[in-house]
């Protein structure tokens, strides 16, 4: 797996409310694995658990660039907990069925 970025950024509202984002970058070395992913992803992006953060997913060849932005901490971690135990699990999967081929 490529390398794995997560910027996390604090800006305000204009109404004085906290506004936190943060990014996750990842590298792959082969852009069919970057659109497995993202396919795979896209529908948590759609129809997400929760209305607390919101989602935006962008691809680029082998690069993969996941949005998060949320109105506090708390929701904001919890996203990217999940978008990275869902990439964890997704490019496991990819690499079984590579073996197995």
């Amino acid at each position: 797996m490529g390398e794995e970025q997560i910027n996390n950024e604090y800006s305000h509202r204009k109404n004085g409310d906290t506004k936190v984002e943060a990014s996750i970058i990842l590298e792959l070395l082969d852009a069919r694995k970057a659109n497995t992913l993202y396919n795979a992803l896209l529908p948590e992006k759609l129809n997400p658990p929760t209305y607390r953060s919101r989602i935006d997913i962008e691809l680029n060849g082998s690069s993969l660039k996941i949005n998060i932005s949320s109105n506090d901490l708390i929701s904001l971690r919890a996203s990217i907990n999940s978008y990275l135990k869902w990439i964890a699990t997704i490019i496991g999967a990819l690499e079984v069925m590579e073996n197995e081929l």
